[in-house]
């Protein structure tokens, strides 16, 4: 039977990640992070303590991180770790490890991923990243639609994310990453065959269906969308665009983080502070998830769209 860690398990969305796993798995868990009482309150929380076995570790010190994975075969990562990708995913594929991530697209992370493909393929070790809502469902729905399809030529996929952020507990290396994605964002897509930035214009209204409604959104460029005619070579057209956080927060403080993150990277910490309260004090209900996608290709379908919801 496959051993699972969690990394960052005591965090926001370790926990959230730990209690899917602990409900649904059926495997054997290794709580991983820094802080060994909060991993040992999330044991205790779960519907079976003794599968779940609590090593406390810095991912950041190889030697330390290797032999807290020791016996581990895939390590779902959770922590903020993006600054430190290559030190610690470098330690995981030599400690055999498997490797699925919630990392947002930060800076650099598919530099590094794609410097370390070799060694991944070497090794014979899987590494997925992006595994959450965002990123990660986008690609695969737009993979998902094209089944119907003998060729997919265009594809546009939806979403709005109205977190309740109230209920969320961010800590400051989360914040920091959560900041950077916003203020670091490209407006662009696929048009013609070719990835280009978009002008703001370009920007159109989603009709999400109830309770959502109309929401203006904004082409996003995520890398998992600019690489999907590797896969769907006859895609000539395609975009992710997302809906806005809230009127306050998209018009008034995402700029004012912005200028702060680009002025200086020392500013990034309270730009990220700034952001969150944002969220916190106009995010407004109501709360919820919803993705959809539309495409259109040749075969055995003209059109057709689906969406996903959590």
């Amino acid at each position: 039977m496959s051993v699972v860690g969690v990394l960052g398990a005591s965090g926001e969305t370790g926990r959230l990640v730990t209690g899917l796993l602990a409900e649904h798995a059926g495997v054997p868990l290794v709580l991983l992070g820094r802080r060994a009482e909060a991993l040992e309150h999330l044991r205790a929380g779960l519907p079976d303590p003794a599968r779940a076995e609590v090593r406390a570790a810095d991912a950041t010190r190889p030697e330390e991180f290797a032999a807290a994975l020791r016996g581990v075969d895939v390590v779902v990562v959770t922590a903020p770790v993006l600054d430190r990708l290559e030190g610690v995913l470098s330690t995981a594929l030599a400690a055999g490890t498997d490797w699925i991530d919630v990392l947002l697209d930060g800076p650099g992370k598919w530099d590094v991923l794609d410097r370390l493909g070799p060694a991944v393929a070497a090794a014979g070790r899987c590494v997925v990243t992006g595994a959450g809502m965002h990123p990660g469902l986008a690609a695969v729905l737009v993979r998902a639609v094209a089944t119907r399809f003998d060729v997919l030529t265009r594809a546009r996929v939806a979403q709005v994310i109205a977190a309740d952020w109230n209920s969320y507990a961010f800590s400051p290396e989360a914040m920091t990453e959560f900041t950077r994605e916003l203020t670091a964002f490209e407006v662009s897509g696929l048009v013609d065959g070719a990835w280009r930035k978009l002008p703001w214009w370009r920007a159109t209204t989603v009709d999400f269906g109830a309770p959502f409604g109309r929401r203006a959104c904004a082409p996003m460029g995520l890398e998992e969308m600019r690489r999907l005619p590797e896969c769907q070579p006859g895609l000539r057209d395609a975009a992710l665009v997302m809906a806005g956080l809230n009127p306050v927060t998209d018009w008034l403080v995402m700029p004012v983080a912005m200028g702060m993150a680009l002025l200086s990277p020392r500013l990034t910490g309270p730009a990220a502070r700034l952001l969150v309260a944002s969220l916190r004090r106009f995010g407004a209900p109501p709360y919820g998830s919803l993705a959809q996608v539309v495409g259109e290709g040749t075969g055995r379908a003209c059109r057709c769209g689906t969406a996903a919801t959590g």
